[in-house]
Parts: structure tokens; C-alpha cells; sequence
């Protein structure tokens, strides 16, 4: 009898997603799934999560899970030239700020035409499939 075999747990771990919600030239058509594993990612120009828009910084924010298969995440600008706010708070040079699920992040400041953020997005929580991945909305939902 084997106690770590005991003691392991088989629960699923749920992944995140960043959905972008508006920007520009810089629209994310996809959401980004952010797997259990991940510890650390940036968003930008030039970053892990990149944002082809040149009114972002190369480097823009960096996200940070609290450990691994945590739910805790921090964000933090990463002396991006626009800023970085989270809901409406700006947080740039206030070190890591926690980020929880459903917050808006804004990086950069507003479209000068529409007054819209330049780029918006949201941390949700994705449900697992028994594969590790993400879950993914059927496109024939309630058709009918």
C-alpha cells in the first residue's frame, strides 16, 4: 500500500483564459488559455501574449500565478509607456496587484476617435477536460 498513491489527488485543475474585449488594431481574435502549469506570462508587443498594436509597449504587464495550480494571480505594469489599469485604478509603479477573475485590465490609454480603451481584457476561469486542455463552446448550441 503506497500512502502518496493515497493521498494524490485525480480533481481536475480548471484553466484560465484571457478574452480580449476590445482594442483596435490590437483585437485578439482568440481567447488565450493559460494552462495549471503556468506560473508567469507577459502581454505585449514583443510577450508571451503578444499585442500587435504599436500604442502597447513591447513588454506591457507581466501576470503571475501565486503557485502552481493556484487561482491567486498578481498583475503588474511592466514600465509600459501608457500605463496599465486594472478596473480603474492605474498601477503602474505600484508593484504586483492582485488580479481577480473578471476584473477588466485596460493597457494604454483610449482610442482618440471612438474614446474607447486601446485594449481590454478579462482573467476567467476555463473548465478542464479530462485531456488537460480548455473546454471549448459548442458552435451548434441550442440550434435547433
Amino acid at each position: 500500500f503506497d500512502k502518496h498513491a493515497a493521498t494524490t489527488s485525480s480533481t481536475l485543475v480548471n484553466n484560465h483564459q484571457l478574452r480580449f474585449i476590445t482594442g483596435g488594431t490590437a483585437q485578439v481574435a482568440t481567447p488565450v488559455i493559460i494552462t495549471a502549469a503556468t506560473l508567469e506570462f507577459t502581454v505585449g508587443r514583443e510577450a508571451t501574449v503578444q499585442v500587435p498594436d504599436p500604442r502597447v509597449s513591447r513588454r506591457h504587464c507581466v501576470i503571475r500565478r501565486a503557485e502552481a495550480g493556484a487561482n491567486e494571480w498578481t498583475i503588474e505594469d511592466a514600465n509600459s509607456n501608457a500605463g496599465t489599469r486594472l478596473g480603474k485604478s492605474r498601477i503602474k509603479g505600484r508593484g504586483p496587484q492582485p488580479l481577480a477573475e473578471g476584473t477588466v485590465v485596460t493597457l494604454g490609454g483610449r482610442d482618440d476617435s471612438s474614446g474607447r480603451p486601446l485594449v481590454s481584457f478579462v482573467l476567467e476561469l476555463v473548465p478542464a477536460t479530462s485531456d488537460g486542455g480548455a473546454e471549448t463552446e459548442d458552435e451548434d448550441e441550442g440550434g435547433g
